[in-house]
């Protein structure tokens, strides 16, 4: 669990801020303060938001001690001038307001690397109760990964294979318990070892008997589709 801190100064863009940071599981908004104070100096946080219109050299002094005391600070504001201050401060990140969705997210993808770096626990990203954000280790890293970058899921002897645009990641969790944090909508169950994003399907024959394949766009694999399964497709 990351703990956060959000100060602010704007209450339109505090909101929104916390509109987003309330979709990750992983991130505990443990104060929310109206302005910025000497004493958080000493709270015990990993990352300040900071939503302020304006920011004056008192906030600047209290930024540069939090970050001596190695935490994370990541500034949202519509005060431009403080752009390249901010890189002087060596501050995470440096958000314009109003921002793009996609652009605080990308900055909390680089908080969660981050945070696996120094141990922290995070073993799934979520922002709802089905899972929208995977993290998955390969070479010593943490990859995020969206549920819609997710081709297909297989069983394999020892876990699961996670087959996504960004390569194949291996779990040791079952492919059941894989299974469960997915949208039904989007990730159909087309045979016992196997759940193909529908997405991803670009058509669907017959094969041996009364059992059928899919083709995925870009991939060389097929998909097994049992006659079980495929009752459901035909409806």
């Amino acid at each position: 669990m990351i703990n956060c801190v959000l100060a602010y100064n704007d209450e339109l863009a505090k909101n929104e801020v916390e509109s987003v940071l309330m979709k990750h599981a992983n991130l505990n908004i443990s104060v929310t303060t109206n302005g910025l104070t000497d004493s958080l100096i000493y709270m015990n946080f990993d990352v300040l938001f900071l939503a302020f219109n304006m920011i004056e050299a008192s906030v600047i002094k209290i930024i540069q001690s939090i970050i001596y005391a190695n935490k994370k600070v990541i500034i949202i504001s519509s005060d431009y001038r403080f752009a390249v201050k901010a890189f002087e401060l060596n501050v995470s990140d440096f958000i314009p307001y109003p921002f793009d969705k996609k652009r605080i997210e990308k900055s909390l993808d680089k908080i969660y690397m981050n945070a696996n770096k120094n141990n922290m626990t995070i073993e799934y990203l979520k922002q709802d109760v089905k899972k929208d954000l995977f993290s998955f280790h390969k070479n010593g890293r943490l990859v995020p990964v969206r549920a819609d970058e997710i081709k297909y899921i297989k069983a394999e002897k020892k876990g699961t294979s996670i087959h996504t645009t960004k390569g194949v990641f291996k779990l040791k969790k079952a492919l059941s318990n894989f299974e469960k944090m997915l949208d039904g909508k989007l990730f159909f169950k087309c045979h016992r070892s196997y759940t193909v994003n529908l997405d991803y399907v670009e058509y669907i024959e017959t094969s041996y008997g009364r059992t059928y394949e899919a083709t995925l766009l870009d991939e060389d694999d097929k998909i097994p589709i049992s006659s079980k399964y495929a009752a459901v497709l035909k409806g």
